[in-house]
């Protein structure tokens, strides 16, 4: 058998030379898939990503610019409370927050 005894901090291994040239083809792939040259293959990917990005904040803030601009016209206005504007409050600092996940987890 064509082994050899590896010591290291974690024990003994025995490695065969095929294990040894695998082990070697796999980080040899691995640095070679790190190039930045591949990073042009996800270009649209990321180009695609961004736009729903945008028009996701886009759609959110809208709805909650209308929510709070519909509150502070029924309370400036028409004589409501802040407890019955609770709803458009809640919902459109649901749906800002929303915008903000969502700006946090689509990278650009």
């Amino acid at each position: 058998m064509n082994t050899k005894h590896l010591k290291s901090a974690l024990g003994n291994f025995n490695v065969t030379k095929s294990q040894a040239l695998r082990m070697v083809a796999v980080t040899a792939f691995a640095v070679a898939a790190a190039n930045p040259a591949f990073a042009d293959a996800l270009a649209p990917v990321v180009r695609s990503s961004t736009i729903l990005r945008d028009t996701m904040v886009g759609i959110c803030l809208l709805i909650m610019t209308g929510a709070w601009g519909f509150a502070g016209y029924r309370i400036s206005f028409s004589g409501a409370s802040v407890r019955d504007c609770a709803g458009p409050f809640i919902g459109g600092t649901i749906a800002g927050g929303a915008a903000a996940m969502a700006a946090a987890f689509i990278p650009t």
